[in-house]
């Protein structure tokens, strides 16, 4: 079986997946913080694709802090 979204994965409930989303947010910040990210641009993609995060989920996450 291939993984090809967040949705592929079996959580219990619908928290475990807010919480990964999360991380998977801060990662792509952390990402695009770094003086190397250029170098990051495939696994941003990657994980914004995985997680199904949009622009808009990016910047719910930027006012919540």
């Amino acid at each position: 079986m291939k993984l090809k979204t967040l949705k592929d994965i079996k959580i219990e409930g619908y928290n475990g997946r807010i919480r990964l989303k999360a991380e998977a947010v801060k990662y792509i910040k952390t990402f695009e913080e770094s003086p190397y990210c250029g170098s990051y641009i495939g696994e941003i993609n990657w994980i914004k694709h995985f997680f199904n995060l949009t622009e808009e989920d990016l910047k719910q996450a930027e006012k919540k802090e």
